[in-house]
């Protein structure tokens, strides 16, 4: 263990280029491979502490830790590795998994149309979101110029649905931009939840694992809300923030 120590402290020592984390990464997976997870998981950790991440990264840390018995940081990895790639089919899978081992909260019904625009948006990350508003919104433009001169009915029909489809995109890319803005954190532990902060008016325990979403901070506490729509109060120390 010590000289595992000595080898991320020479790396965080000197610059850190391509094939240092080169380097820092296969070392890592060898562990990884050899199931010598406790050692895998400080090199993966030592590679995300220098500021470098990705989804593999994140999916071998939450196998990892899944085989050490640390259920919490599991969910926590696999829902980073699904945040950098939310199709991740393993990722996803693992994650399902994981959940079968916690006293999953049951969610909410949702409607229909809000799973399908959820999946929706899915699809594409941040930036190709972006990309696509900001290409149909381009043609519309292009196409109105293009319409003074050469009033047609097919020109007409063209524009309405480059525009229909720069309102959509742009309803997207909103909606990706607010979801990316949410800050969720995975409980660490058994968890109490308060009516209030700084009391101890006690609602409800929540169990170790599941994932909240952070409405409010306030000091050491945060405002909560859970996915079967249960909000309070809780320390901040007990989540595992993603």
């Amino acid at each position: 263990m010590r000289v595992i120590y000595l080898i991320i402290l020479f790396f965080s020592l000197t610059k850190v280029n391509a094939t240092n984390l080169d380097s820092l990464f296969s070392i890592a997976n060898n562990f990884y491979q050899s199931e010598q997870y406790d050692s895998s998981i400080i090199f993966y950790d030592s590679i995300v502490t220098l500021g470098y991440e990705s989804e593999e990264i994140y999916f071998n840390l939450g196998n990892s830790h899944y085989l050490k018995g640390n259920i919490p940081k599991s969910i926590l990895n696999f829902e980073k590795s699904l945040a950098i790639n939310p199709n991740n089919i393993e990722a996803k899978s693992n994650l399902e998994i994981t959940h079968k081992r916690i006293l999953l909260l049951e969610k909410l019904p949702q409607l229909f149309t809000y799973k399908w625009w959820v999946g929706f948006i899915s699809v594409f990350s941040l930036r190709i979101w972006s990309i696509i508003a900001l290409t149909f919104v381009w043609f519309s433009c292009l196409s109105i110029y293009l319409f003074f001169n050469n009033k047609t009915k097919r020109m007409f029909n063209t524009i309405i649905i480059l525009l229909a489809m720069s309102f959509v995109s742009g309803c997207a890319l909103k909606s990706k931009i607010n979801s990316n803005q949410s800050t969720y954190g995975i409980l660490s532990e058994k968890t109490e939840l308060y009516k209030q902060a700084n009391t101890s008016s006690i609602t409800n325990e929540i169990g170790q694992g599941n994932k909240a979403l952070i409405l409010l901070e306030k000091e050491d506490w945060v405002f909560v809300q859970f996915s079967n729509g249960l909000e309070g109060w809780l320390k901040i120390e007990s989540l595992l923030i993603i």
